[in-house]
């Protein structure tokens, strides 16, 4: 199992929240949790990997930004 932090840039309400966990609802995730400016996942990375959720990140209209604190 792993567990990542992603810090996400452009949101800025609730509508943004809802709309990007309806984007990451369509990936098989252990665990999600979204807030402004932050999501937090558990996958396993056999049906899910990193690169899928970047992916629903951007195509929700938004962009990770890679902090080497997190």
């Amino acid at each position: 199992m792993f567990k990542k932090e992603y810090k996400v840039k452009g949101m800025s309400c609730q509508h943004c929240i809802e709309a990007l966990l309806n984007n990451l609802s369509k990936l098989n995730l252990l665990k999600c949790e979204v807030t402004i400016g932050l999501v937090k996942v558990e996958f396993n990375g056999q049906e899910t990997d990193e690169e899928s959720i970047i992916k629903a990140i951007q195509e929700s209209g938004y962009e990770v930004t890679f902090d080497s604190r997190l």
